[in-house]
């Protein structure tokens, strides 16, 4: 049997099931191990040096192979190589497929409250703007939430109970966002 990605011949496994979509056509087929890692790499510019999480010790090589991330920081390590995977693979910018929830809870630990709380209000002003009511007030009540537990933030000299309280209160409402497809 011939390889659907290389077009040599193949007789190994195939226990990778590929989707690929050309407009509205859908084409399914499986690739070995092997395969599929021939033509990532062959996808993308690979260095001499060898690549790991500096958090876990996952190699890039592994992850192009096959294995999964180690852990969240990955996505932050091997992003450039990454990205023209995702591009070879799924034919898109970003990656569209599920991210690990402790990467986004870490996400939403750096950002910034106060610049949340500004992005709130301008979501706020938008959806006020465009009569989208509903939304407007939902934004509403989040915007009231979030400044009370900003204040009490500041009257317990920023305590990390509060902390973890704000990132916890900024993470369920970008994932109430992104399950909404309001992003």
């Amino acid at each position: 049997m011939t390889c659907p990605l290389n077009g040599k011949p193949c007789v190994k496994y195939k226990c990778f099931h590929i989707t690929e979509k050309h407009g509205e056509n859908v084409e399914t087929y499986m690739v070995c191990e092997d395969c599929l890692y021939i033509s990532a790499t062959s996808k993308i510019k690979m260095s001499d040096e060898e690549v790991s999480c500096d958090s876990c010790g996952t190699k890039l090589e592994d992850v192009l192979k096959g294995s999964r991330m180690g852990c969240a920081r990955c996505y932050a390590c091997f992003q450039g190589t990454i990205e023209h995977v995702i591009k070879a693979v799924q034919d898109a910018d970003r990656h569209v497929g599920r991210i690990p929830t402790t990467w986004k809870m870490e996400q939403a630990e750096k950002t910034d409250p106060l610049k949340f709380l500004t992005e709130l209000k301008q979501k706020y002003r938008i959806a006020v703007k465009s009569e989208r009511y509903e939304r407007a007030s939902a934004l509403n009540s989040d915007i009231i939430r979030f400044e009370e537990l900003l204040e009490r933030h500041e009257k317990e000299g920023r305590s990390p109970p509060v902390q973890k309280e704000i990132a916890t209160m900024i993470y369920e409402m970008r994932e109430s966002e992104s399950a909404q497809g309001l992003e």
